[in-house]
């Protein structure tokens, strides 16, 4: 990952109602440029690092304990503008937010795809007697490992990968079959690793 993004957190505070920008390992250029508030709404506008970066606002009570939350207000995070306004009450005498800066990423963008496995008819046939499955194959398969961008939980650019299994002859339209496994712990327990 680009070394620009390794330190970009803004921090703003709002305390009974008032709104104060403090900087917390600010990267170079990376701001909150205004704070305001009118009608109970907070809004946030921060410098920008250009099109190839995105930004997520979370948000929590309390400094000493508890979790950054992405705060509610965007459709996704993250996003591609330099203010956000959040537009919940305040139901706390303070709130904290930060801003994360994030390289922006094109999701579900391909960035490699390589054929992993072929296997025969014969070879299924094996396999699925092996396992008490009676059924007898059509066409043999391959087998292809494809790794695509996505976003991790902060909208910043992540890669992961999944299986695509095509049969070898297409003498005939198959209907699309799809398994996907959840979030594991362990990257090594994803069928695609």
């Amino acid at each position: 990952m680009n070394k620009r993004f390794a330190a970009t957190t803004l921090l703003a505070v709002v305390w009974s109602g008032v709104a104060d920008p403090v900087a917390l390992g600010q990267a170079p250029g990376l701001r909150i440029t205004n704070t305001s508030q009118a009608g109970g709404a907070l809004s946030l506008a921060w410098s920008d690092w250009g099109p190839d970066t995105a930004y997520t606002v979370q948000s929590r009570d309390r400094l000493d304990a508890g979790l950054w939350l992405n705060v509610p207000g965007a459709p996704a995070w993250a996003i591609q503008t330099t203010s956000w306004t959040d537009a919940r009450p305040a139901n706390a005498a303070q709130r904290f937010y930060r801003v994360l800066a994030v390289p922006r990423a094109e999701r579900g963008k391909v960035l490699s795809a390589s054929l992993t496995a072929t296997y025969t008819k014969s070879l299924l046939a094996l396999l699925l007697a092996s396992m008490n499955v009676s059924m007898a194959p059509q066409n043999g398969v391959l087998q292809y490992k494809v790794v695509y961008e996505t976003i991790d939980p902060w909208g910043g650019r992540s890669q992961a990968s999944g299986r695509l299994v095509l049969p070898d002859t297409l003498v005939a339209v198959f209907p699309l079959v799809s398994y996907q496994h959840c979030t594991l712990l362990r990257k090594t327990d994803a069928p695609s690793a």
